[in-house]
């Protein structure tokens, strides 16, 4: 991180005390019980503060990192911070919501959640529930209403809606034919037209 941006956040905030071992654990607690995480989410959260301290307080920052470290081993240890578990339920909730399977794997891995795990939550959900990626794109095309639950100029609207599936993380394929559906009863017989 750059210690000029970080200069510029700290002196625009209250002045905050030093960061130790306690602090520190104290609010990566604080955060978990407010807030699901991944571990590499929490450690970057922590390590703000760590650096905040370094510079208004001239606190060591690899002390602090090591600090970090630890909370994190501990809290990975004890079960309250698992990347599995929140991989899991950020899986299903990003499901429900009509995110595409390339999707979920984009943000779950900017949380910082390993591929391996991402991967391995992800083939798991899609044993368990059936839930495909026509599932999730049946789902966003409700909640956004495009094509067919599209209430006027449905024909003007078919290139936007096809761009709206594509960008997030549908194919071609199967935004094409999502976006052709005449009828929101075809959805019953989806199996039929993929």
């Amino acid at each position: 991180m750059k210690y000029g941006r970080l200069k510029k956040i700290a002196s625009d905030h209250k002045i905050s005390k030093p960061a130790t071992f306690e602090r520190l654990r104290a609010g990566g607690l604080f955060y978990l019980d407010k807030y699901s995480s991944s571990s590499d989410n929490l450690r970057r959260l922590l390590m703000r503060r760590v650096y905040k301290s370094a510079i208004l307080h001239e606190t060591d920052p690899v002390e602090g990192a090591e600090f970090v470290d630890n909370i994190i081993a501990k809290f990975m240890k004890s079960g309250i911070l698992d990347d599995a578990e929140y991989a899991r339920m950020k899986i299903e909730s990003l499901s429900r919501r009509g995110a595409s399977h390339k999707m979920i794997k984009q943000k779950l891995m900017t949380k910082g959640v390993d591929l391996d795990i991402i991967n391995k939550i992800l083939d798991q959900f899609i044993d368990d529930t059936g839930k495909r990626e026509i599932d999730a794109a049946i789902a966003y095309i409700k909640r956004r209403k495009l094509g067919v639950y599209r209430l006027k100029d449905r024909d003007k609207f078919k290139e936007k809606d096809m761009a709206a599936l594509s960008r997030q993380g549908f194919s071609y394929d199967i935004a094409k034919k999502m976006i052709n559906i005449d009828d929101e009863y075809d959805f019953d017989q989806i199996d039929d037209i993929f």
